[in-house]
């Protein structure tokens, strides 16, 4: 999506790009080249924008609104299990509707849907991941590790 314009009551508003989306990625991290390769790296998860991938990323954050940069160091998505990274869960959902699509912890593509609408006025579904590659709706929030 590219810009938008938003009517009020008496005009319509100047044109205002769109905000990035992101999706999320489990990574080892380490604060040496070593370490990562050799030593017991950690898991990370970082966030990119969602039209790129680690290998075309052009920077690492630590939320899913970009706004503060990954810390410095080494990270790879070769072999996550390797460094401790099992699956992370999320937990999205809200009065609105939303679905997330995700790869899951056996590495198969998954997708969990809420619909607030449809019951109570709120609904809320948790699913472990290893990645999230894209949702609607409310941004799925990491809420423990699986």
């Amino acid at each position: 999506m590219g810009n938008y314009r938003i009517q009020n009551a008496t005009s319509v508003g100047s044109q205002v790009a769109c905000p990035t989306c992101s999706t999320s990625l489990t990574l080892c991290f380490a604060t040496t080249a070593n370490e990562l390769c050799c030593g017991q790296p950690s898991a990370a998860i970082v966030f990119i924008p969602s039209n790129q991938t680690f290998a075309t990323a052009t920077n690492l954050y630590t939320s899913a609104a970009m706004t503060t940069i990954s810390p410095a160091g080494y990270y790879s998505d070769d072999q996550p299990t390797a460094c401790g990274v099992s699956c992370t869960e999320y937990t999205h959902g809200g009065s609105n509707t939303g679905t997330a699509t995700y790869i899951d912890c056996a590495g198969n593509t998954a997708t969990s849907s809420y619909d607030g609408p449809g019951g109570s006025g709120t609904d809320y579904e948790t699913f472990c991941a290893s990645s999230i590659t894209s949702y609607t709706g409310n941004v799925p929030s990491i809420t423990g590790v699986c």
